[in-house]
Order: structure tokens, then sequence, then C-alpha cells
């Protein structure tokens, strides 16, 4: 599937997936009622969840379908893709999103298959190992992400802005171009649990304002000038990645 070429006639078909209490799902659904912003716009036309959880409810609820494909999702992505030949998405969503997509998933989309992210990301800056230096990649998620953030601060004694993204879903975690963000400041004594809460509506305006500019034909990649993480610091953000995964195992 090419980049989609959308008009004021034809809306961009929108699937979502998610595992958990769909609150970002929620927030888009309900910014394409009538009056709302993606109103004529963005049509969510399946919810997708690989688990039971809240967020299915909340979908049926808002009048959306549903789906609910079991875990480990297979290599093959069979069984989403058996779901998308039925609602035929233009675009894909992962919000809150668990399992590794699948490469079949990703090559069926190509440049329209998005992931959110509550943590800052730098895939154009390498470490050592090929990977990028930046608050992403496996375990990284939830809770997860913003513990690494802070606790990458508290070993190198800087502090920064964090920072909401999307970005494009590849093979590997968190790996993709960043095509928006939001910049979340840091404020002194924040938790892990005050940011978490501080940053959830503020990702949820970035996805919103995102797919007007998907709609718009106004996605491009965002590179930053200056890297986030020194190579001199790659460690300390290793370290800090492993305290966060530790502290919170399930994001």
């Amino acid at each position: 599937m090419r980049s989609i070429q959308v008009t004021s006639k034809n809306m961009v078909r929108l699937a979502i997936l998610m595992s958990g209490g769909g609150t970002t799902m929620e927030s888009i659904v309900r910014a394409c009622d009538i009056d709302g912003p993606l109103f004529g716009k963005i049509l969510p036309v399946v919810v997708i969840s690989d688990r039971a959880c809240g967020g299915l409810a909340k979908a049926k609820k808002l009048g959306v379908p549903t789906a609910m494909v079991t875990r480990p999702i297979s290599s093959d992505g069979k069984e989403l893709l058996e779901i998308f030949d039925t609602f035929y998405p233009d675009v894909v969503s992962q919000n809150g999103w668990l399992s590794k997509t699948p490469l079949t998933v990703i090559r069926k989309f190509e440049r329209n298959i998005y992931n959110q992210h509550p943590a800052p990301l730098d895939p154009e800056n390498k470490g050592s190992d090929g990977k990028s230096l930046n608050f992403g990649g496996k375990g990284i998620f939830g809770k997860a992400a913003h513990a690494s953030v802070l606790e990458f601060q508290r070993l190198s004694g800087r502090v920064f802005p964090t920072e909401a993204s999307i970005h494009r879903v590849t093979e590997q975690f968190d790996e993709g171009e960043v095509v928006a963000r939001r910049v979340v400041n840091i404020i002194l004594g924040d938790t892990v649990e005050s940011l978490s809460r501080r940053m959830l509506p503020i990702e949820h305006d970035l996805q919103i304002e995102f797919l007007k500019n998907v709609y718009d034909g106004r996605v491009k990649a965002l590179v930053r000038k200056n890297p986030l993480i020194r190579a001199s610091e790659e460690q300390l953000l290793e370290k800090a990645k492993k305290i966060a995964t530790t502290l919170y195992p399930h994001g």
C-alpha cells in the first residue's frame, strides 16, 4: 500500500491497535464525532486488542467495531491481516499496543502504520550496538518509559524536557522515523506517576493533531538537530533503562 492521497471527498479509514484501557482510542474516536476536530476526516473502522481489556468495552460503547486476537501474534500476522481484509483501513495507529507487530503487517501498510510513545525518541542517533540512543526499545513503554527518562536525568545530572512521540512502525521497537512530538517540561519533584498523569492528555492532543496532518497529507519525518543523548552517556542510558524495566516490568 502506497502513502494515500486524501481529498475532502474521502475520509481516512483508521484501525486502532491497543492492549489496555483505551484512553487514547476513546479520545480519537470522540474527536471523530460531529463537531469534533476529526469529523469528516478520520473514520475509525475497527479497534483491535491482543487481550481482553477495558478498551474493547469502551470501543463497543462508542459504536466502533471491535476484534480481539490471541497472543502471541503469529509471525505471519495472519489473524491481523484477516481483520484488515474485512475492514480495509488506510492507516493503522498503535495506541498502547503491547505486541510486536509482524513484518507482514508493517509491509502491508508501509509508511502508514504509526505508534504512540510517551518519551523522547531519536532514531538517527545510534549507539555502539547500532541501536538508537533514546528512551525507547524493548520493555520501554508505559511507566517504564517515564522512569527511564527520570532515572537518566538523575544519573547524568542533566534535566531536560521529555516528549510525547509518534513514530512510524518498523521491525524493531521504536526505531522508525519520528513524525510528531510534543515537549513536556519536567517539574521539580516529578515522579513517574505525576509525569504519567500530566503526559496522557498531551498524548491525546498530539494524536488528534497528527491525524489531522495525515488527512491533509502533511506527515513528515522530524530529525533532531542535536542528539538528546551524548555518546559518552550511552552506558548511563542503558543503566537508566535497566532500572526502569526492573521497577516497571509490565510498563
